[in-house]
């Protein structure tokens, strides 16, 4: 059985049924209800990537000639894994009915290999580059500031879920997801093709196959800091809008709104709805 995500089986499957209307996953009806199915399946990848401390194997049953270093990168283990946990988590609906607390352990582990293991030598990419990898970083600092998205009724669902569950021994706050991610997109400046200047530290890391390609060259890294732009100028507003009208109050500032609406998310996977 294949795992891989982002691009690969399950989880890509998975974080593309997420885009779909919840009413398309779930309407109701017993043969027509999907969501059960996608939260019991994020569910055992939880506890599968908790065994294998953060990272997500490539493939069951284990293969013993398969590489002993796990892959680090959004196509291929704990990077994609958490695009699609910070996607479920994020849908007030799916996890007022489907969370589990081994879903923020999972988080919690693979985030600490992303960050350990995630300054991989193949760049500066997205699909497996040290861009990609921030950009898992920059989701969950969305997720964790500002909260899941859906209805009221959902959301208070969530929080009364969350209010009965022991809260997990280890966590990240939303500020440590930025730091890390603005880590991980400043130092993509020493990759080539972007660095042709410093040979000690652009040899540290290989030209692209397709130095200027979207998904393995600098188109993708120029993407990825636009969409910390746009992280940044939203949680500058709500800081200000916070400060200056109240705790909470950015939840119904226009601009606040609007800002947060230019996060598109990954090419190719319609994080906030677009493509």
């Amino acid at each position: 059985m294949v795992l891989d995500v982002l691009t690969i089986d399950i989880g890509g499957i998975l974080a593309i049924l997420l885009e779909c209307k919840l009413e398309e996953l779930g309407d109701g009806a017993l043969e027509n209800n999907h969501l059960p199915i996608i939260g019991k399946t994020i569910t055992q990848l939880c506890k599968l990537t908790i065994a294998n401390e953060g990272h997500l194997p490539s493939s069951l049953p284990h293969n013993p000639l398969a590489r002993r270093s796990p892959l680090v990168q959004i196509c291929h283990g704990a990077p994609g894994f958490l695009v699609l946990l910070a996607r479920s988590r994020g849908i007030a609906r799916l996890a007022s009915l489907e969370w589990e607390p081994c879903w923020d352990h999972a988080i919690y582990l693979a985030s600490q290999r992303v960050w350990e293991q995630g300054l991989i030598f193949k760049g500066g990419g997205l699909c497996h580059g040290i861009a990609g990898n921030a950009w898992p970083f920059l989701m969950l600092h969305n997720l964790f500031e500002y909260g899941p998205q859906g209805s009221r009724a959902d959301r208070m669902a969530f929080s009364e879920k969350l209010a009965q569950t022991p809260p997990p021994p280890q966590k990240y706050s939303a500020d440590q997801y930025l730091s890390r991610a603005l880590a991980f997109l400043l130092h993509v400046r020493k990759t080539q093709p972007f660095n042709t200047h410093t040979y000690e530290e652009s040899i540290q890391y290989r030209m692209p196959d397709h130095p200027y390609s979207l998904y393995e060259g600098l188109s993708g890294t120029m993407v990825a800091w636009a969409e910390a732009c746009v992280v940044i100028v939203a949680r500058l507003r709500k800081m200000e809008v916070d400060e200056v009208v109240g705790h909470g109050a950015y939840h119904t500032d226009g601009a606040f709104c609007r800002d947060l609406r230019h996060v598109l998310g990954i090419p190719g996977i319609a994080v906030q709805g677009y493509i």
